[in-house]
């Protein structure tokens, strides 16, 4: 791996601290879904875009588990 560049580990990155975390892309997209569903209509009009609502919940655990966060 060249310095300077993201390094990725299964997927984790492993860059700068000294644990791995989530990539910012996988990050951002979570973020993006739970702010379109948690309007007053999201899930009604955008849910089965989603797809599965479980779906979400278990990308946000796994996001907090490998960040540690509570």
């Amino acid at each position: 791996m060249r310095r300077g560049h993201s390094q990725y580990v299964t997927g984790l990155s492993v860059s700068e601290n000294d644990k791995p975390y989530a990539p910012r892309q996988l990050k951002r997209f979570v973020r993006l879904w739970q702010h379109i569903l948690d309007k007053e209509d999201g899930v009604e009009n955008y849910g089965g875009e989603f797809g599965d609502l479980q779906r979400l919940d278990g990308l946000q655990r796994y996001i907090d588990d490998i960040e540690g966060c509570p």
